[in-house]
This record gives structure tokens, C-alpha cells and sequence, in this order.
């Protein structure tokens, strides 16, 4: 037999492929339009061949006048619940809307994940508007599908890579994460983990980009965030153009300051005793990292942009991004990489002390621990130094390192050693030394 249809309330298949909805639970709900059946059946097959338990209707489900209580029943008791949308013109399907509406309210509960795909000719902008003015779609669906997350394929092949690589994702029970630990890591306001800066680079840039694009104040914490603001920076086109915009947002960025003690020992984990002399501190990547952001940071303040930066003498514990809704982070790694015992390329090997291998959490800003999140950068903000005072030491320590470290001990000298020392001596006879 054949399949009649979703719209018509009614799934008729090959009676040789039903199974009881009730007599089996799936790992994976495929949820799709009628125009990705052919996505839908691709995946499903894959799947199984990985070892998934998969339910999609054509193949499972029994003929019914009363689908969706069939497919609530299989949902309720699934991990993950994919939806393939393809139709950019409209709210989507009302079956499709229905069987979103029970994986929503589940997801809420931290019961189940889900992911949801489109192809990458998808009309977004299209179809958010479309959705915003739809009239039966339940207001906390409607925010889900519209504020949410969405991973875009190219082809049925691109489709399920990324459905594999984001279902071995989801974690260590095999093949997917149990509820319980889904529903801890919502409990503790994780919206959503990336593996590592580097492994989802791509990934994770969109999902900064839409949330950059959408608020009005942005904070960023790291050594230098060069993949923001250095010249060919992965990121860098998501601060442009975020820069560029009629009502461009505020940013507030907090560096480690390169004339610190902490930054030279940072750099001396990096690159060795090498570093110990300025001249070779000048050309390793704390220093010129940090100068070259600087150097951007300074230029669009001139053109009038709305971007505040100080230096920080602390070491930054982690890379954080705050946008209005989430915080990216990212813990630093201290320890030598090849001792970790995991592939890493041959440029970085021997490094001690770098970024971007670690996993990176976003972390809802209303949550205990965005809150958190918040006061780490807002007590460290409060203790920073302001650019527009740093960047002329920076200009005079590049221009003479030699000199400019006499200076900063003869300050130094003078201001803790006063309480060491005779007053007269130090305004006297100790100027007159030096």
C-alpha cells in the first residue's frame, strides 16, 4: 500500500512495515513537511544503518484517524525530536505545528532535545515573518521556532552527516543522551554546547552572528579575542557587520593587559624563557595580539562606534561572549598538549597554555548561572584600565621596551617603597640616582 498523506489526518503504509507505536521506543522522532518526505526517508534509512531507533510515520505508524495521539505517545518517549522544514512560505504544516507543540513542551521539561534543520535555500527571513503573523501558533511555539537554533544542510547527504555528528554529540549513552542529564544541564541554563571553538567553528560562529545581529549591548572577555578583532579573524566579518548596522550595538571588551606580569608569564608558558626579553616578548602572540585589536578598537572609536575597552591585569580564567539573551564561554587550558592525548595539529603540539579546544557553553543570561556569568566580567570591569590610557604605553613600549621597563620600575619603586623609606631620600637623593 501506499502513503495517502499527513494532511488528511490519515497515514496509510505497506502493512509489512507497521509496527506498533506503542510496542517500541525510538531514540529519534523525524518530523517533516510533506515537500521533505524524500529528506525524511533518506535520513531514516541512514539512521537505521547507524544503529539508531528511528520512527518516522510512513514506516511506523498504524492507519489512524487519530494520528497525533499515536505520534504524542512515540514522542513522550523518545530522546531527540527532528524536524525537517522546507516550506518557507508559510507557518509550516498543522501536523508538523502539532507534533512541535508536544516536543516543546518536553524540551521545556529537559525530557528531550530538539534539532531543527532547513535546507540552504530556505527563505528565513521569509518564513520568520510568516510565522510571526500566524494566528494558531501557541506564543511560547512560536518563540521556540523563531528564536531557536537551526543547522542548515546543502544536500540529503549534508543532512545526515550533521544529524550523526549532532546526535554522537548529544552524549555518552549510547546512541543518545538520557533525559536526566538533558534535563540537568537545562536546570543549570545551558541552552546549547559546542564542542570546541575549533571542531564547531562554523557552527558556533553562526549562532554568535544571530545573536549579535539581535542585541544591543555586547561583552567580551579573553587574552586578546583575536577571532574577533585581528586582521583576517574568523570573526571579525561578525563585528563589521554587526558595526555597520542604523542602530549599531554597544560593545564593552575586556583584555588581558600585555604590559602585566600575568601576560608576560602567559607568554612565556606559550613560547618559553625566550620571551623573558622584550624584544622577543614584542613579536610573540600575547603582545601582538593585543596591540593589533587595540589598533582596530582605536580606529572605529574614531569613526564614532560605541565600543568601550579596558586591560586587565588578572589572567582571564575563560573566553566569554555576552549578547542580550545568551553568554558563550569557554574555559581556558592550562597543560601541555601533547600530554593530553588527543589529535591536535602539528602547529600546536607543544603549546602549554591555549584556547579554542575546549567546549563551549551558551548559557542562558537569566539563569543562575549567566548571573554568574555577569558579575565575574562586571567585578574584573571595574578594576581594568581604560584603552585610551593604555594604548599610549603600549606605542611607547614598542617603540623602546628597554626604556619604557625602567620606567615602569622606577614608578613602581616609588610608589610602594615610600612606605619602606625615608620620604626626603625618595624625593631626593633617590632622583637624583636614577
Amino acid at each position: 500500500m501506499t502513503v495517502v498523506g499527513r494532511e488528511s489526518g490519515c497515514v496509510i503504509v505497506d502493512s509489512s512495515s507497521m509496527r506498533d507505536a506503542n510496542s517500541m521506543n525510538y531514540n529519534v522522532f523525524i518530523s517533516y513537511e510533506s515537500k521533505g518526505l524524500g529528506f525524511a526517508k533518506n535520513l531514516y534509512t541512514a539512521l537505521k544503518k547507524a544503529g539508531y531507533s528511528v520512527f518516522l510515520d510512513c514506516y511506523d505508524m498504524h492507519t489512524t484517524p487519530n494520528w497525533l495521539e499515536q505520534a504524542r505517545m512515540v514522542i513522550e518517549n523518545c530522546k531527540c525530536f527532528i524536524c525537517i522544514l522546507t516550506t518557507d512560505d508559510g507557518p509550516t504544516s498543522k501536523n508538523v505545528l502539532s507534533e512541535l507543540k508536544v516536543a516543546n513542551d518536553l524540551e521545556k521539561k529537559g525530557l528531550l532535545s530538539i534539532l531543527l534543520f532547513e535546507p540552504a535555500r530556505f527563505d528565513r527571513k521569509k518564513w520568520e515573518e510568516a510565522m510571526s503573523g500566524a494566528k494558531d501558533v501557541p506564543r511560547l511555539l512560536k518563540k521556540r521556532l523563531i528564536e531557536g537554533s537551526y543547522f542548515v544542510f546543502e544536500n540529503a547527504a549534508d543532512l545526515v552527516d550533521q544529524v550523526v555528528r549532532e546526535l554522537t554529540n548529544l552524549g555518552p549513552v549510547s546512541p543518545l543522551l538520557a533525559g536526566e542529564a538533558v534535563a540537568g544541564m537545562w536546570q543549570a541554563g545551558i541552552e546549547r554546547v559546542f564542542k570546541s571553538r575549533r571542531a564547531d567553528g562554523e557552527k558556533l560562529a553562526r549562532e554568535i552572528a544571530k545573536q549579535i545581529k539581535d542585541s544591543t549591548e555586547i561583552r567580551m572577555m579573553g587574552n586578546s579575542l583575536r577571532d574577533f578583532f585581528c586582521e583576517n579573524a574568523p570573526y571579525r566579518g561578525i563585528v563589521d557587520e554587526s558595526l555597520k548596522k542604523q542602530m549599531p550595538p554597544r560593545y564593552m571588551l575586556l583584555l588581558l593587559n600585555p604590559l602585566s606580569p600575568a601576560a608576560k608569564d602567559r607568554a612565556i608558558v606559550e613560547n618559553g624563557l625566550k620571551v623573558e626579553d622584550d624584544r622577543a616578548y614584542l613579536e610573540c602572540g600575547v603582545f601582538k595580539d593585543a596591540f593589533n585589536t587595540a589598533e582596530y578598537v582605536i580606529e572605529k572609536i574614531k569613526e564614532g562606534k560605541d565600543i568601550q575597552v579596558k586591560f586587565s591585569s588578572v589572567t582571564p580564567t575563560f573566553y566569554m561572549i555576552r549578547t542580550d539573551r545568551y553568554t558563550f564561554v569557554e574555559s581556558y587550558h592550562m597543560g601541555q598538549l601533547a600530554h593530553v592525548g588527543v589529535h591536535v595539529p602539528d602547529d600546536d603540539i607543544n603549546m602549554v597554555c591555549i584556547g579554542g579546544y575546549m567546549p563551549v557553553f551558551m548559557v542562558k543570561n537569566d539563569s543562575t548561572f549567566g548571573c554568574f556569568l555577569k558579575s565575574h566580567f562586571d567585578f574584573l570591569w571595574n578594576k581594568g584600565d581604560w584603552i585610551t590610557k593604555l594604548y599610549k604605553e603600549l606605542e611607547q613600549f614598542k617603540k623602546n621596551p628597554i626604556e619604557y621597563r625602567r620606567k615602569q620600575f622606577i614608578e613602581e619603586f616609588l610608589s610602594k617603597g615610600k612606605h619602606l623609606v625615608d620620604r626626603d631620600w625618595l624625593s631626593g637623593e633617590f632622583r637624583s640616582l636614577i
